[in-house]
């Protein structure tokens, strides 16, 4: 087993001086003596070696893996001397070890994917159970209509937090969403951000302690109100979510140099460390038994860290462990200037009644958006496609047009363009009602002559303050 000889590319593979390499044993070379076993004994049983992966040490304590092609030569029966022909395999193993690492990634997203589809039919399922249930029971009967009405409401505000935080994670992660920024005062925003949980607070009967040293409470940051809302919201409605009944939530708030440092905490169930490792993962689940007691898609917290990091801070999470509460910190820089406002809001002049045509092709959707609008107080004219909508427009004058961009007949772009044509010396205000979110959606709708875009399901409190709001 001693080295006899080895030529130039030999020495240059592992790093030796011919000094250092020829003369010694073979086997110092090896990194597993059981693999060098293994080699050894095919030569001596008269065996070609071909294609045998071993891993050899180099002078400077890496390793080199290679392809060995070898056989012995024998005189009389006895062992001589072997050829050992090495090829150089280190890069092909390596990336061979990125792929299984990747292939694992992938199948771990897949297994992570497969769990929030089922857990998102499940979340889907469970309030649109309940709505038609509350509606059922509102046929048969007058007794408890309002408690069933309650519900309904109650189980339709769910599935718009759903969808919401869908599409948010969406717009997020594409690189969708824009900052409507401003200067706020952090008490505020805390201020308005848990009052988007008391109701679940109060319905599990929680305590919850808010403690804002003074100088924090009067700081001021620079962001997006309904974003800066929706962190601490989502925070402490995450924390109301997952603690028991009768739980305890505290919401601190602190001034730490030049940043805000907000502290949401409870005494819930905790986070395991494996759990704790990929809180902010998108999709990442604590429970994905059919039990499912907490509910939830799995995004939240993914949207709560990519809002953070939009505004220039950072988050986060702690547990001591299992069964001894989470923690969730955020820091943001504070506001050192006085920066104008990004998009300033115009205020028009109050309108209380406005003339509506409605622009939906499916019936339901446009015989209730026209009831409630017309229990606001607004006169309300319905369309059931595009071209009846234009014909509409050649007769009567409107106000305003809720139109669909999904109709049958012509879409909801070409809506606008012609009733932009026909109005050209009496403008008229046109927003889109649709499903439709992305940021490229918004872009055609006002390059087709839209002035408004909402979303579909719209808040119907939104789109009355805004018919009430619009200027003659």
């Amino acid at each position: 087993g001693r080295v006899l000889w080895a030529n130039a590319a030999q020495l240059r593979l592992l790093g030796y001086s011919a000094e250092e390499y020829v003369g010694y044993q073979i086997r110092e070379f090896y990194v597993s003596q059981r693999r060098f076993d293994e080699f050894w004994q095919e030569l001596m049983a008269h065996q070609s070696v071909y294609d045998f992966e071993v891993e050899l040490r180099c002078k400077t304590g890496s390793t080199k893996h290679v392809l060995i092609h070898s056989s012995g030569h024998w005189e009389n029966g006895e062992f001589l001397y072997t050829r050992c022909f090495m090829r150089d395999i280190s890069e092909h193993v390596r990336l061979e070890e990125e792929l299984q690492k990747t292939i694992a990634q992938l199948a771990a997203a897949d297994r992570r994917k497969d769990e929030f589809l089922a857990v998102l039919g499940h979340e889907l399922r469970n309030p649109l159970g309940a709505v038609q249930n509350a509606i059922a029971a509102a046929r048969l009967g007058q007794s408890r209509r309002d408690e069933m009405l309650e519900i309904a409401w109650r189980q339709t505000e769910q599935l718009g937090r759903l969808v919401g935080d869908l599409l948010d994670i969406a717009r997020i992660t594409q690189g969708k969403i824009r900052l409507q920024k401003e200067p706020l005062r952090i008490g505020l925003v805390i201020e308005r951000g848990v009052e988007q949980a008391r109701e679940l607070i109060a319905s599990r009967r929680q305590e919850l302690s808010i403690s804002l040293a003074p100088e924090a409470d009067a700081a001021q940051i620079y962001g997006d109100p309904a974003r800066l809302q929706q962190i601490v919201g989502n925070l402490v409605h995450n924390a109301a979510k997952f603690t028991q009944p009768g739980g305890r939530i505290n919401l601190t708030a602190d001034r730490k140099g030049d940043e805000i440092f907000i502290r949401v905490s409870d005494n819930g169930p905790g986070l395991s460390s494996e759990l704790l490792a990929r809180a902010f993962d998108l999709f990442a689940q604590a429970d994905t038994s059919l039990a499912r007691v907490q509910g939830g898609l799995g995004i939240g917290l993914t949207i709560v860290k990519k809002l953070v990091e939009m505004h220039g801070g950072r988050i986060q999470a702690k547990s001591e462990g299992v069964g001894k509460g989470s923690q969730f910190e955020v820091w943001f820089p504070m506001m050192t200037d006085t920066p104008q406002a990004e998009h300033p809001i115009e205020r028009p002049q109050s309108l209380n009644r406005s003339r509506v045509l409605v622009v939906e092709d499916n019936y339901d959707a446009a015989e209730s958006l026209k009831l409630v609008l017309q229990l606001y107080g607004h006169d309300v004219t319905l369309a059931a496609n595009g071209l009846e909508a234009v014909d509409a427009m050649r007769v009567s004058d409107y106000d305003v047009a809720l139109v669909d961009i999904g109709l049958p007949d012509i879409d909801g772009y070409e809506v606008a363009r012609r009733i932009r044509a026909l109005h050209k010396s009496k403008p008229m205000v046109l927003a889109a009602l649709t499903g439709y979110g992305q940021q490229r959606d918004k872009q055609m709708a006002l390059a087709a002559g839209f002035d408004h875009h909402f979303m579909k399901p719209v808040d119907i409190g939104e789109l009355h303050a805004f018919l009430s709001t619009l200027s003659s």
